[in-house]
């Protein structure tokens, strides 16, 4: 339990004061509900007197006065007004905690696509080396599926813990000051067999969580690289490679989830059987003892609506135990990425606010620049200077590994060099990245195409609104490709299919000629391997 409360501890820097606050108001309204409920428990034995005993009712001391007071003066008067009060309070007392499961369900909500967006926030405005070290699949499954398991898995069966806790303390409090021994009894019973439950299966949740989380990563990775590879995959028949992975890892989560959701079915039928029993019993134990039959009726009324009630909400806080224990494992990847990244943004973004502009009148300069990529033991670069003057082109030639694509990163500013530094007309890039970003227009090695028109993939990222068509003609006609481009029925408007499928040949190599911000660029980067050919088939 010690490990779980520091879990969940750890999710407090990921909410705001505001936030914080706004959960202390819904505590503050599940309280009021979990009042409410224990009006309409006490009801219940309440209205069952008037029926069985509606004179002993009239003639009570103070009952009987306030009664008379409202011209309240016959068993029949007494049952009608009594029914009446009863469906009030049912009707007050429900819809009161449906508004309060709206308002719950709203704020978890919210926050479920505040917590993707910040992830997925984070991972666009990350360091390119904390992306090189981290696969795709592992970053999708966080910002789709771990942001969701936080609030499904722990949040939300957080907030219905606490609902049923206080439900469970006032029913609690009414059963053992209407019926002292027997309620504490009850409680006793209903509360050890609950404890004794969750007991028996929190570590083997804990280790289902955990399971459930890789196998996640897992089956997204294998759904990621098999429609990655499938040309690949086709031609060289390895399509069941794929699928099998798929395959195991769907079976594996759905086993852990099999179990799970089986012991989460399990805990309120194991709880109704003590429950039941123990009502039974103590029936048993009051006739025994001499309890006269027409006293019997209303405190059993009590005790068995009290028991009822307690049931649902010590299975519903077992359950949300039991889900906890479950998605806890979500949250270490979610914080620890944040609280990795979200400061270094902010350092950027007050940094990037106070640099002055970048100008690009006469050289880049690369002094004494080493890079050397994280858990690597030999530098790709290593005391590199040169000097690329304004209107000069510039090829970068050698083996495979010899550190070209490195060096046009690091030039770029993707790459952080641990020793010397890139300048700009004597100002270091870093001085103001964006600035200089803003100024580089860059031809990737493997151009992204996104599924998309083919003038929204020139234009990549530039609202609709700012799209200037002269522009993107002009990345058109420096990739020599205006004459492919008006040959096609649609235009700029086809659709070039993901990653280009629908486009032949180099085509795709307009939407790779990106300018930044749609403004035209005063420096251009493109990487490309050199061509080889083979003479015979390729061997594995």
């Amino acid at each position: 339990m010690r490990d779980l409360i520091r879990e969940l501890n750890r999710l407090r820097p990921l909410f705001s004061r505001a936030e914080k606050l706004r959960y202390v108001w819904l505590l503050a309204l599940m309280i009021g509900g979990a009042l409410l409920d224990v009006v309409g428990i006490g009801a219940v034995p309440a209205f069952v007197a008037t029926l069985a005993v509606p004179d002993k009712v009239l003639a009570f001391p103070v009952v009987g006065d306030g009664l008379q007071a409202l011209g309240i003066t016959t068993s029949r008067e007494l049952v009608l007004w009594g029914a009446a009060f009863l469906m009030t309070a049912f009707v007050v007392k429900n819809g009161y905690l449906i508004g309060v499961y709206y308002l719950m369900v709203r704020t978890v909500e919210y926050h479920r696509v505040r917590m993707a967006d910040r992830l997925f926030t984070a991972y666009m405005r990350a360091p390119y080396t904390f992306i090189l070290q981290r696969n795709s699949a592992e970053l999708l499954r966080n910002v789709n599926e771990e942001t969701k398991e936080i609030i499904t898995g722990v949040i939300n069966p957080l907030l219905s813990l606490v609902m049923a806790s206080l439900m469970t303390l006032f029913t609690a409090a009414l059963i053992v000051v209407a019926t002292p021994w027997t309620g504490v009894l009850g409680i006793v019973l209903i509360g050890g067999a609950s404890a004794l439950f969750f007991r028996l299966v929190r570590e083997r949740l804990q280790r289902y969580g955990v399971t459930a989380k890789a196998e996640r990563k897992e089956s997204i990775q294998a759904i990621h690289q098999g429609l990655g590879a499938f040309a690949d995959a086709r031609v060289a028949g390895r399509e069941q490679h794929f699928t099998r992975a798929y395959r195991q890892s769907l079976k594996t989560f759905a086993r852990v989830t099999r179990l799970r959701q089986v012991i989460a079915k399990a805990a309120p039928h194991l709880l109704e059987t003590i429950a039941v029993a123990g009502i039974l019993g103590i029936a048993i134990v009051l006739v025994l003892t001499g309890t006269e039959p027409m006293v019997l009726v209303p405190m059993l009324a009590l005790f068995g609506t009290a028991v009822v009630r307690l049931r649902q909400s010590i299975g519903q806080i077992v359950g949300s135990l039991s889900q906890i224990q479950y998605s806890v494992a979500a949250i270490p990847n979610v914080v620890d990425d944040l609280q990795a990244l979200e400061p270094a943004i902010v350092r950027a973004d007050r940094e990037a606010r106070k640099a002055p502009p970048l100008s690009f009148d006469r050289c880049i300069s690369v002094e004494e620049l080493t890079y050397t990529y994280p858990n690597a033991d030999v530098p790709a670069l290593r005391e590199v200077s040169l000097e690329i003057r304004k209107g000069e082109a510039v090829a970068f030639v050698g083996s495979t590994g010899s550190g070209k694509s490195t060096l046009v990163n690091v030039i770029l500013g993707l790459l952080e060099p641990q020793q010397g530094q890139v300048c700009v007309d004597g100002v270091p890039i870093r001085r103001n990245l964006r600035g200089w970003l803003d100024r580089v227009g860059y031809i990737p090695q493997h151009i992204y195409l996104v599924d998309d028109t083919l003038r929204r993939n020139i234009a990549l990222g530039v609202p609709d609104g700012q799209i200037d068509d002269e522009q993107v003609w002009q990345a058109v006609r420096a990739a020599q490709l205006q004459e492919f481009v008006r040959g096609l029925s649609d235009g700029l408007d086809t659709m070039v299919g993901e990653r280009g499928v629908r486009l032949s040949g180099d085509s795709g190599s307009a939407s790779g000629w990106r300018g930044p911000s749609m403004a035209t660029p005063r420096c251009w980067s493109w990487t490309r391997r050199r061509p080889r050919w083979t003479t015979g088939p390729r061997a594995w």
